[in-house]
């Protein structure tokens, strides 16, 4: 939580964790893919790097999706529609719903940070209007 006075930003109060962020998103998404691909498609993107960098790069674009869509509430489903080096073209998707509940842990966690900074100014002379996340660039 941060104080803006007189053109200075003054630190009032933090909690964090490192493992929330997008990366990690990208990775529980990756891995909900490959567990699918490997189970309905018998392909195993794990097996070849190429393979490995093409499932990351769409599944970080299925959670862009999510983020952007879901601000003007029209996100429901993220299409995952890839070609590997092999040359197998594969379509899935993945509901909002699903993307959500296999990270809500994260999202469980990052409200108990939330809830401690807060708690931590409660009762003092601030008047909290806004509460920005911010990523690890921003550390």
């Amino acid at each position: 939580m941060f104080e803006y006075k007189n053109q200075v930003l003054t630190a009032l109060e933090s909690s964090g964790e490192c493992s929330m962020g997008g990366i990690d998103l990208d990775q529980r998404l990756f891995t909900y893919f490959s567990h699918v691909l490997r189970k309905k498609h018998r392909f195993n993107p794990l097996l070849d790097p190429q393979d490995q960098l093409t499932l990351r790069l769409a599944v970080s674009a299925i959670k862009t999706h999510f983020y952007y869509d879901v601000q003007s509430r029209h996100a429901k489903i993220g299409h995952l529609d890839v070609t590997f080096s092999n040359g197998k073209r594969i379509r899935e998707s993945i509901t909002q719903s699903v993307f959500e509940e296999i990270c809500r842990d994260m999202v469980d966690r990052l409200r108990v940070h939330c809830t401690t900074a807060l708690s931590c100014l409660l009762g003092t002379r601030y008047n909290i209007q806004h509460v920005i996340l911010t990523g690890s660039c921003s550390r």
